[in-house]
């Protein structure tokens, strides 16, 4: 699979429309404790290392991951890509969606 041309990378605009429209899930991959001291609006938050596949959550759903520096998003990316899921999306870093 090439991951490329599989997750969709939104820029800082779009995220920000995408997460204020409410019409995607919004996944938060940092620690508990990060997560904690500030999360992005209606996030929830899924630690990457501990990544699971939401029972709730339909395949087609698009999903938009978030973390600090873009790894552990581009990370949790390839296993939701793995897991089935068609529609995910990756905005890198959260204090992107704080300067638009």
């Amino acid at each position: 699979m090439n991951l490329d041309t599989s997750v969709i990378r939104l820029d800082a605009a779009a995220a920000r429309r995408h997460i204020d429209a409410g019409d995607m899930l919004v996944i938060d991959v940092r620690s508990a404790d990060e997560y904690a001291e500030g999360a992005l609006p209606g996030a929830m938050n899924v630690p990457w290392p501990r990544l699971r596949p939401i029972r709730a959550v339909e395949f087609d759903t698009p999903i938009l991951l978030y973390c600090d520096t873009g790894a552990r998003s581009r990370k949790a990316a390839e296993v939701l890509l793995a897991l089935g899921f068609q529609r995910v999306h990756t905005m890198g870093r959260m204090d992107k969606y704080f300067k638009t």
